[in-house]
């Protein structure tokens, strides 16, 4: 799987949070929510895990530009433009989109970790960002519930097209 494609997946986890949040709280309130926390978000997830060896080189099968990949897989989840917005500024796709990382860099399959650790991380800094928004506490267990299920669907279709069983625990 090329590292465009993970974030593609990645963003349309994402962005079904958002959805969802917006269905749960409206966009407006939604909004204040990411305007608030957006500064303090961005710097806990500035320090990326991930390692540029970890990824294997990009092979010349692929013609189009990751980028235009990614900004085309964006239009199609329709998000209002705020959202919009605070999709493109997510902290952990900013972290690889602003890494040294070639977008058409391959994620190892079947066989390594790599794949499973970087679907894993992905989950975990969901799980800290909606920890991260300021939901009042009543609000809070539905708010994460409702954000927990793009990332399950993320995680089983992230490690399926990695080469990984989608088994694990479910919280």
């Amino acid at each position: 799987m090329r590292l465009a494609e993970f974030l593609v997946y990645l963003l349309e986890a994402h962005a079904q949070t958002l959805h969802r949040l917006a269905a749960l709280f409206g966009e407006d309130i939604l909004i204040a929510m990411l305007e608030e926390s957006g500064d303090e978000l961005a710097e806990r997830f500035s320090k990326p895990s991930f390692k540029p060896a970890w990824f294997q080189s990009p092979q010349n099968d692929h013609y189009s530009s990751p980028y235009a990949e990614i900004e085309g897989a964006v239009r199609e989840f329709k998000l209002p433009s705020p959202l919009e917005f605070h999709l493109w500024a997510y902290p952990h796709y900013r972290a690889f989109i602003e890494s040294e990382l070639d977008l058409d860099s391959r994620i190892p399959g079947a066989g390594h970790d790599v794949g499973l650790a970087l679907v894993d991380e992905a989950v975990m800094k969901a799980e800290e960002w909606i920890r991260g928004l300021p939901i009042a506490d009543e609000f809070r267990k539905q708010a994460e519930s409702a954000a927990h299920v793009p990332w399950l669907r993320f995680r089983t279709q992230a490690l399926k097209r990695i080469g990984k069983r989608p088994m694990g625990p479910v919280y």
